[in-house]
């Protein structure tokens, strides 16, 4: 791995960190509450998929791209599908908007870094699968 890509990579996994660890928060809160109700049930799927992707970015942290491209890609795709699927259900059009126009650029940074970051490395999965 290249040392620009160890350096977003480790930002996106402390930021993701960050993360995970409101994730973890929530869970606790929402799991004992829960009701058979389809929003809860997808914001509880998006918490899962999210640490799926906090493993993929693990994997790449480690230099898997190369040697587990499938398992890397994904991971990290689940990561992608939790940020699409949270964003869409728990903030809709008002959250989409947020993100597009860079109201909060901290929050926005924090919260995309690791998608964006991820999408790269699904990229060079995808092109390590189909060099082999």
């Amino acid at each position: 791995m290249k040392t620009w890509e160890s350096f977003i990579a480790i930002l996106a996994f402390v930021l993701s960190t960050i993360l995970m660890f409101f994730t973890i928060l929530l869970s606790v809160v929402l799991i004992p509450q829960l009701k058979p109700e389809l929003v809860e049930i997808m914001i509880l799927l998006s918490f899962l998929l999210e640490i799926a992707g906090y493993i993929g970015l693990i994997m790449v942290l480690k230099g898997k791209v190369n040697e587990k491209p499938k398992r890397v890609l994904f991971l990290l795709l689940c990561g992608i599908l939790s940020f699409l699927l949270f964003t869409s259900i728990v903030g809709g059009k008002t959250t989409w908007t947020w993100v597009l126009t860079l109201q909060e650029p901290f929050e926005w940074f924090l919260i995309l870094w690791p998608t964006l970051v991820s999408a790269y490395f699904v990229v060079k999965a995808i092109r390590v699968l189909n060099s082999a």
